[in-house]
């Protein structure tokens, strides 16, 4: 898909066992078809607020309605959430989508280690050399003082030797290109081919651990490690992680990030 999509309605389907109460036990054939049919054509189901099931009939509730995005929406719209209404004449409940401006923000984005890091040589040495040159403080000040001193010389460092995992792919690709012709056409040694093409197998593996990182993916299937698989789900997650409302201490919901922000600081 290469617009964004939103696809919502009765499904008449539920994806996970827990959709359903009452009544006989799932179709669980039927369920993981569905479920697969969502994955395979890279949709997100983007949750909801409210009660947990979309229709009713005597002692037996599911989640047959339900909305689904692609990652395109979520880049464009990712302040949509949907909430479950009140049941009024229907056994089906209405749904109501809300699409909010997002509000952007210049905050420094928070300190994460990345896995790809862990491979490198001199990392051992980064953190080391962080830890050893502190200021003579007492044993409790050192416990706060040192994950904060060792966290900005690691992000330093990742910059300087990570900073463009992308471009270095492609740099790569080019250089083993390269040499090939330059093999097949003069003749060109071996060797020099050999050390472009594990050059290029390790830059490729770091690209896929940051790309597995972020999209919080262990593990994989031979046809998943491509770079569009990836991306949605990172904006899929992008997605769920983001804050749209809240409930406070006096039951009023909050929506826009101004009043959410104040209540949880006047919460803690």
């Amino acid at each position: 898909m290469d617009s964004c999509w939103l696809v919502g309605g009765d499904f008449n389907c539920i994806a996970q066992s827990v959709e359903k109460i009452g009544g006989r036990s799932p179709n669980l054939a039927k369920m993981n078809l569905f479920f697969d049919d969502i994955t395979q054509v890279v949709l997100f189901d983007i949750g909801f607020n409210g009660t947990e099931f979309t229709w009713k009939r005597g002692e037996i509730c599911e989640r047959l309605d339900r909305i689904l995005v692609n990652d395109l929406w979520c880049q464009y719209f990712l302040y949509t959430f949907v909430t479950h209404l009140s049941l009024v004449g229907s056994d089906h409940i209405p749904l109501l989508i809300s699409i909010t401006a997002s509000e952007l923000y210049n905050s420094p984005p928070p300190f994460r280690y990345l896995n790809m890091w862990s491979d490198h040589p001199s990392i051992l040495n980064t953190v080391a050399e962080a830890w050893h040159t502190t200021l003579r403080l007492d044993l409790w000040s050192k416990l706060v003082y040192l994950p904060v001193k060792v966290s900005k010389a690691l992000k330093a460092w990742g910059c300087s030797c990570f900073a463009k995992v992308f471009k270095a792919v492609d740099v790569a690709e080019k250089e083993d290109l390269e040499l090939k012709n330059f093999c097949l056409v003069d003749g060109g040694e071996d060797n020099l081919l050999l050390d472009a093409q594990e050059k290029l197998l390790i830059v490729i593996d770091r690209q896929e651990k940051l790309l597995m990182q972020k999209a919080s993916i262990k593990h994989l299937k031979d046809g998943d490690r491509n770079t569009t698989f990836y991306h949605a789900c990172i904006k899929y997650r992008r997605q769920c992680n983001t804050i749209h409302t809240i409930q406070n201490s006096e039951g009023t919901y909050r929506f826009n990030n101004a009043s959410i922000a104040l209540d949880a600081v006047t919460h803690f």
